[in-house]
């Protein structure tokens, strides 16, 4: 293992460690060819974040961000790029791989963050999106589980089919 590589392993440890949380093996150990996708709950607002950044984690633990594991594994490049959107109004994450829907919020206010991963050109494991009327924060929700896409809208969010698709 490089310098580099046991370094980093040791900032992730150390990160979570001083935030509380019990290090994650998929926030280390990832083939070069994958990012682990971690993803995390803010319990004052519902929202769901998803990020590939272990430093984005980390910030996020930290300030009261809830740490919920790994929410999948995504190429490290694909044909489908994932769009990472911020309203900065509302204070909400979403994400796309459509580029109309990026560029509808994007011309409603939404500040483009880029591209926040990529989706699984052979789709092999579908992420599924869920979306909740009745929220202004939060109001989506991704997932590879059926069961919790089905308990969601078993209590009234709207099925959006499937979002992207994640490593199998």
């Amino acid at each position: 293992m490089s310098v580099l590589r046991k370094f980093a392993l040791a900032l992730v440890m150390f990160c979570f460690a001083v935030a509380g949380v019990a290090t994650p093996a998929a926030a280390i150990v990832r083939p070069g060819d994958a990012a682990a996708m971690h993803r995390l709950y803010n319990p004052y607002t519902g929202e769901h974040f998803y990020t590939g950044h272990v430093a984005e984690v980390c910030m996020l633990v930290v300030e009261g961000w809830e740490y919920e594991g790994l929410g999948w594994v995504a190429p490290m490049v694909s044909l489908t790029p994932v769009y990472r959107l911020y309203n900065p109004y509302a204070g909400d994450h979403h994400y796309t791989t459509s580029p109309l829907e990026r560029d509808h919020l994007i011309e409603v206010g939404w500040n483009d963050e880029g591209i926040g991963w990529y989706s699984d050109d052979t789709h092999s494991v579908p992420v599924y999106r869920q979306y909740n009327p009745y929220a202004e924060v939060g109001t989506h929700n991704y997932t590879t589980s059926a069961y919790e896409r089905d308990s969601l809208v078993d209590i009234g969010w709207r099925d959006e089919g499937v979002g992207w698709y994640a490593i199998g």
